[in-house]
């Protein structure tokens, strides 16, 4: 009997063994799977990165330390332009790919306070459209100026996103200016690009209530529930970042356009010397801050209506770098018009540096610790920079760059969700 019994369990132990071995086998090929699916995203990823979703991707990331290359590359053919084209052909198909707008319920409270936004860009698609589709919503307003130095393959990508938000949202107003100009760092028309857009939102009957300028590089660093509601805290103000401004030299002389090329766009800036400008009108000190600026709809059309205004823009506008200095010295000044069609014109300085606990945009300046590229003396950011953004407090960070760091994008968009 006994040895009956050591047979049998004997077997019996066999038998488990043999059962475990089984389970371990199946649970050591499954996590082979896992560890696939994250890693390669998907075997068609490399040869048709379009087809690839949003959703999936932020789900599948490892945003606490670098990723491998061949992922990078996979995500930065996701967000080419070529990519964006091909996604943006058939618009059903571009919702289920860039599926992340669409499963947003719009509060009462969004509905009631409208944003209007204007985008400047010139390349990097993808990062706009990331960044619509985390914020899009209906009763927004979204001016999109295009760099008419942009290549076509630009143009088809942005008009294609623009037309897919058109399609699925007909009665929002998202769309690319008629008139554009070539955008040139330093010159006026880094700020003409936003009072193109500022005239066409002006011209709405949508009853939006502020104005935003985010940059083609930028990401947000908050929901737009969030954003609505940190916008609605100023209480009708302005808010522009000011900054201490020393270098005169940049309104004293008289700069101008000048060709040194043959192409189309061989233009840079020549500083004239010789040629000194008169001093600003109505004896206005010329203050500096961030381009970036939250506006009422009263200040917008402030701007660009009013003679004051009018004034001062066409006498800055062949200065150095206008677009620092357009916002933040008009914010500044009070008018009273008199009997005559002329005006008196009281200016407050600001305090400086801005003591609002406030804070609309976040870069990484002179950044030795820089995970991605410092470029220019700025970070574009990698993964490893966020966490220091995204404790800033502030509502948008740039630079975001797809070259430098694709998968930051990315993380920076689950971090939101």
């Amino acid at each position: 009997m006994n040895t009956i019994r050591l047979e049998w369990f004997a077997k019996s132990n066999k038998t488990m063994s043999a059962f475990h071995c089984w389970h371990l086998t199946l649970l050591v090929f499954l996590i082979g799977i896992y560890l696939f699916s994250i890693y390669s995203i998907s075997p068609r990823s490399t040869e048709y990165p379009h087809l690839l979703r949003v959703r999936k991707i932020i789900s599948s990331l490892s945003c606490s330390s670098k990723t491998n290359q061949r992922r990078r590359s996979i995500l930065q053919g996701f967000l080419a332009e070529e990519s964006i084209i091909a996604r943006s052909m058939d618009c059903v198909k571009y919702f289920e790919i860039v599926d992340i707008v669409n499963q947003r319920l719009v509060s009462e409270a969004q509905e009631q306070y409208p944003i209007a936004m204007s985008h400047s860009v010139h390349d990097q698609i993808g990062i706009l459209e990331m960044f619509l589709a985390l914020m899009f919503r209906p009763q927004d307003l979204h001016c999109i100026h295009v760099d008419l130095k942009a290549s076509e393959e630009v143009m088809a990508a942005i008009s294609g996103v623009v037309k897919c938000y058109k399609q699925k949202y007909p009665d929002s107003e998202i769309f690319i200016p008629k008139y554009r100009v070539p955008v040139f760092w330093g010159y006026d028309s880094v700020l003409e690009a936003d009072m193109i857009c500022m005239r066409e939102l002006l011209k709405s009957e949508k009853p939006w209530k502020v104005y935003i300028n985010p940059a083609g590089s930028e990401m947000p660093l908050v929901s737009s529930r969030v954003l609505r509601r940190e916008l609605k805290s100023l209480h009708n103000r302005n808010y522009i970042d000011y900054e201490i401004f020393n270098k005169t030299d940049r309104q004293h002389k008289v700069f101008v356009t000048n060709r040194f090329g043959p192409k189309a766009f061989d233009i840079r800036m020549k500083k004239l010397r010789q040629c000194w400008k008169p001093p600003p009108p109505y004896n206005i000190t010329v203050l500096k801050a961030q381009k970036n600026v939250v506006l009422q709809r009263s200040f917008v059309n402030f701007l660009v209506y009013h003679p004051v205004a009018i004034d001062y823009y066409n006498w800055l506008s062949d200065s150095f770098i206008p677009d620092e200095h357009f916002y933040s010295t008009m914010a500044s000044i009070t008018v009273e018009r008199k009997d005559n069609n002329t005006y008196i014109v009281e200016q407050i300085m600001p305090t400086i540096p801005n003591e609002d606990a406030f804070c609309f945009r976040k870069s990484l300046w002179n950044y030795p610790n820089c995970s991605g590229q410092n470029i220019h003396w700025i970070c574009k950011l990698g993964v490893m920079d966020l966490p220091i953004i995204q404790q800033s407090n502030c509502l948008m960070a740039n630079k975001f760059n797809v070259n430098s760091d694709p998968i930051a994008i990315f993380c920076q968009m689950r971090a939101i969700l």
